[in-house]
């Protein structure tokens, strides 16, 4: 124990990191889950978006275990379960022993960020041998965002007429991430450690996986690719993008050394290459469809369309693109020069690859293959950065200070708007009707709804439903399109409606007394055809059967 003081002691930085991201991330992880305020829950952000994904696999996971969820889609009766599922299962036994739902995300959330900032330090340290850089790159990766999100920053604030302070402690648009300027590569706080938790602990993960290959790199010991391989073998359940990012980086180390340094060493990347087919075949196999064509396709430039390709990047990326080419240059003075931009070098294979196939139906989702190259990018960034902070000139000093600032303001910007904003994501009448549903039906049983994607039946009670948020379906790959239009016609009680219910033989059917406005209910049907079970202000539950 001592020895872990004194290691704190002469290295402060890493101290002060954790000081600083663990009351940022605290703090945003208290108001993004489940917030009670005034009986309501309240998220933000993307997150609210994506949360009740999350939450319908944990509850799921509680109330009818693991092997049944990935047989039985929650969200699509009748599909698989084609989703990292790791994270969310381990929430679900902390709620298996006392832990409440909003605990349950909140904890092992927390507990991984930290771990992911002491292991970005501790890589960057090892690979860079500078505690400067180790120090900046937390800062570069999670508070990333393009300079040009500043121009329209700072045009919107000057057609607002308010004061600087109130549009900054107000903001209404995460300027990180514009698609109508397309700007896509957005900030990594805002539009993946909050509302993707799962890449999280992927990134986890991946800087043990970098650890390890980095010392096979840097001494040539094959014992460091074979655990490198194990825990690259264990990645699909805990983030399946991150898992062929590095897959492809492995590759593209291979062809490296093959090619460049003219050392063939197969037997040295089989220790690698057996767990990873061993551990991740059947995962791949499961949670990625070959089948499905949506899956897989080529797009060159990835969201570019007409721009020119390299102004699109250069818009998404701004100051970083600059940096990530001074940091290179400089980074090839170094004593290991060889060692870390050959390292590097395998990662722009990621960004080449990414830049040409889309590995999953929607396209922006290719970001989290391009993660590891930025994150990667981020180390050469701050080298370039502790190059000039190191020199004796403080003129040089103030410039890197001054360069630092503007780089990493966007994404104090989307920090800053992410604690500004909240949103109900559960009334109290949702959370009376799951509380309702839990104590008096099945786990089994199987709910008709509509597609809301807060829906509390799925994601509050831990109940099957037929069809969730069409979104989420069209981005795993399942094409809903006939069992959407059956549902509509049983909400709107079509002569065939009765029929199509006993098609899906669903035990209950939720009625929303104000459904969104594609969902066309004719309430005097059901309230003629079924008994109902429960009703309050916001819902009517029937049981599926016939007075």
């Amino acid at each position: 124990m001592s020895q872990f003081f004194s290691y704190l002691k002469s290295h402060w930085e890493l101290v002060v990191l954790l000081l600083f991201f663990g009351w940022l991330f605290f703090d945003l992880l208290s108001s993004h889950t489940l917030l009670e305020i005034n009986g309501s829950l309240y998220s933000a952000g993307s997150t609210w978006g994506d949360l009740p994904y999350h939450l319908t696999l944990i509850t799921n996971f509680k109330e009818r275990g693991l092997i049944d969820v990935l047989k039985n889609d929650p969200l699509y009766f009748g599909e698989q379960t084609r989703y990292p599922f790791a994270l969310d299962y381990f929430s679900s036994l902390l709620m298996k022993v006392g832990l409440n739902l909003r605990w349950s995300i909140i904890l092992p959330s927390f507990i991984a960020l930290l771990a992911l900032v002491v292991l970005i330090y501790l890589l960057v340290l090892k690979i860079t041998k500078k505690r400067v850089a180790a120090f900046l790159t937390p800062f570069l990766f999670i508070l990333n965002g393009s300079t040009f999100a500043l121009y329209y920053f700072f045009k919107d604030f000057a057609q607002s007429g308010q004061s600087l302070v109130h549009f900054i402690q107000n903001l209404s648009i995460q300027y990180t991430h514009l698609s109508q300027h397309q700007i896509e590569f957005s900030n990594v706080v805002a539009d993946f450690l909050l509302p993707q938790r799962t890449i999280v602990l992927g990134l986890v993960f991946a800087c043990l996986a970098l650890y390890f290959l980095w010392n096979y790199w840097e001494t040539k010991k094959s014992k460091n690719l074979l655990w490198a391989g194990i825990i690259i073998g264990l990645m699909p359940a805990v983030h399946t993008h991150l898992f062929l990012a590095l897959v492809i980086f492995c590759g593209f180390l291979f062809l490296i050394q093959w090619i460049f340094y003219h050392e063939l060493r197969i037997k040295d990347w089989l220790l690698c290459a057996l767990p990873v087919l061993v551990l991740a075949l059947g995962p791949t196999l499961w949670f990625f469809p070959f089948g499905n064509k949506s899956f897989f396709r080529v797009q060159w430039g990835w969201m570019a369309k007409e721009t020119f390709f390299w102004l699109f990047w250069f818009k998404n990326l701004g100051l970083y693109l600059i940096f990530i080419i001074a940091g290179f240059i400089i980074a090839l003075q170094l004593n290991h020069q060889k060692k870390i931009t050959s390292f590097y070098s395998a990662s722009i294979g990621i960004f080449v690859l990414a830049n040409i196939f889309i590995f999953q139906p929607w396209e922006f989702d290719n970001t989290k293959i391009f993660m590891l190259w930025f994150f990667l990018s981020t180390i050469i960034i701050a080298v370039f950065f502790d190059y000039l902070f190191r020199k004796k000139n403080w003129g040089y000093k103030i410039i890197a200070f001054v360069l630092l600032l503007i780089t990493l303001l966007p994404g104090i910007l989307a920090v800053q708007k992410e604690r500004a904003n909240r949103y109900v994501l559960y009334s109290p009448v949702d959370q009376a009707l799951a509380t309702f549903v839990q104590k008096n039906t099945k786990p089994t049983d199987l709910f008709l709804t509509t597609d809301k994607h807060n829906n509390p039946i799925s994601s509050l009670a831990g109940r099957r439903i037929l069809m969730g948020y069409r979104g989420w379906l069209w981005s795993h790959g399942i094409d809903y399109s006939d069992r959407y239009k059956d549902l509509a016609r049983i909400y709107q009680g079509a002569d065939d409606a009765y029929q199509l219910i006993n098609k899906y033989s669903p035990d209950y059917i939720l009625i929303e007394r104000y459904p969104a406005n594609d969902w066309v209910i004719n309430f005097e049907y059901f309230r003629n055809s079924f008994p109902v079970v429960y009703e309050n202000p916001g819902y009517i539950l029937y049981k599926a059967e016939e007075e």
